[in-house]
């Protein structure tokens, strides 16, 4: 009974990991957006063009750049999230199927 709740054990750490680092990640994508919008309100209410001075335009499109790049991020999460749960599924199933080499065989 030991060795099942030591194996659960060493199972569950690397999918509390992945939820953790899914988690810092989202965060600091969303702060940055906030800092972007911050600075992209500054730029506005500063330059004498408004809308139109290149610092807002290079503003703009810095953050066009940064909502491209977070269209992926679901993506990854997904692939961060299925390889744990394939981590998970493999750490159970391999023992089996060695103890049935072990045995002779299926």
């Amino acid at each position: 009974m030991r060795s099942i709740l030591k194996q659960k054990k060493g199972i569950i750490g690397p999918v509390i990991s992945v939820f953790v680092m899914v988690l810092i990640i989202s965060i600091l994508a969303g702060l940055t957006f906030l800092f972007v919008a911050q600075l992209k309100a500054e730029v506005l209410s500063t330059a004498a063009e408004g809308a139109n001075s290149t610092a807002y335009q290079a503003v703009n499109d810095t953050e066009a750049a940064g909502a491209t790049v977070v269209n992926y991020l679901s993506l990854i999460f997904l692939a961060v999230i299925f390889g744990a749960i394939l981590t998970l599924v493999l750490r159970i199933i391999l023992p089996y199927i060695n103890l049935g080499q072990q045995m002779g065989g299926f």
